[in-house]
């Protein structure tokens, strides 16, 4: 999945560039979760309500709205903030409400015991990132270090929208017992003695060569 192809994610200046090593805003997080959830509408001018530092008039201000009436973003003593930039942890808490709100599966986890700084995960993002770990959306910056603090990139969270969407991918695999057009079954893991008690299926058609 193209995050650009997909409208999730837009091109930085004049729209020719991506700017994957350039920050990501909080605006820009809320923005993208707001696109995911197929939200064409939103209450624009009670974002300014909801967080004093968020004008009816912004681009994100619908998205900002949207995300906080359904529990996915909070703020700071009335304000969201929505030009600092993101930290890994607070994306990944965005991103697991998210989930919730959408009812996906959460209960893929990891206890994070192969970072050493596990520690530094803040208490209100625990439970996130040992989702987003234990789901592979979220990989450590290097083999034993989660950064959960450090700023998100835009290429890394383009990265982690991508694992998102595969994560949520579930494959239904599907069998029949014989062909179309037969009224009885045949049971093709047996052999013909046992499985051709009405001879209509395909091993009557093996026994005929």
């Amino acid at each position: 999945m193209d995050v650009n192809e997909k409208g999730l994610m837009n091109g930085t200046g004049d729209g020719t560039t991506f700017s994957p090593n350039g920050t990501t805003t909080r605006a820009m997080v809320a923005t993208v979760l707001y696109r995911m959830s197929g939200e064409t509408t939103g209450a624009a001018a009670d974002a300014a309500k909801t967080f004093s530092d968020v004008g009816a008039n912004q681009w994100y201000a619908a998205a900002v709205d949207w995300a906080a009436d359904n529990g996915i973003v909070t703020g700071y003593n009335g304000k969201f903030n929505p030009n600092a930039n993101i930290t890994r942890q607070d994306m990944a808490t965005m991103l697991y409400r998210y989930a919730q709100y959408k009812k996906d599966d959460v209960s893929k986890t990891n206890d994070l015991a192969a970072f050493t700084d596990k520690g530094a995960v803040s208490s209100y993002a625990s439970a996130a990132m040992q989702w987003a770990v234990g789901d592979g959306i979220v990989t450590g910056t290097s083999a034993n270090k989660l950064s959960p603090k450090a700023s998100l990139t835009r290429g890394q969270f383009a990265t982690v929208i991508y694992r998102f969407f595969n994560s949520q991918v579930e494959i239904n695999l599907m069998a029949t017992s014989d062909v179309h057009g037969q009224v009885y079954a045949t049971d093709y893991t047996a052999d013909y003695s046992a499985s051709g008690t009405h001879y209509q299926g395909l091993t009557q058609i093996g026994r005929a060569h």
